[in-house]
């Protein structure tokens, strides 16, 4: 696995990562060290704990069960049902994929206020 890989999977402590190197350096401290994330990462995608949420590439493991799942919202629609009541069509992108979701009427009614960007 290489680092960048390993990276995206791993939660990696900027304090913890600079006392290593410099440890590993035998410094003993003296010299500066700053941690940042590998190359095209951003950093605040190293502040998500990913191994809390179920990657989209995994959500077919889980059909008609609970779960959270974390993401960008890329793309969204917010139509009317039948019945007048709002309703969301979302496209939501994580590190592994993107999927197509719904939130229906009671669901964008209890969650609707955390998918606004």
């Amino acid at each position: 696995m290489t680092q960048q890989a390993r990276s995206r999977r791993e939660w990696i402590n900027p304090v913890s990562h600079c006392r290593s190197r410099l440890a590993a350096n035998g410094s003993n401290g003296k010299l500066s060290c700053s941690a940042s994330p590998p190359a095209g990462i951003h950093w605040s995608y190293m502040l998500i704990a990913w191994d809390t949420y179920c990657p989209v590439v995994r959500l077919g493991e889980h059909v008609r069960q609970q779960l959270v799942t974390c993401g960008l919202i890329i793309e969204q629609r917010t139509p009317h049902q039948v019945t007048g009541e709002p309703m969301k069509f979302l496209t939501l992108a994580d590190w592994t994929g993107m999927v197509e979701t719904e939130l229906f009427a009671s669901t964008y009614r209890s969650y609707g206020l955390a998918t606004v960007r």
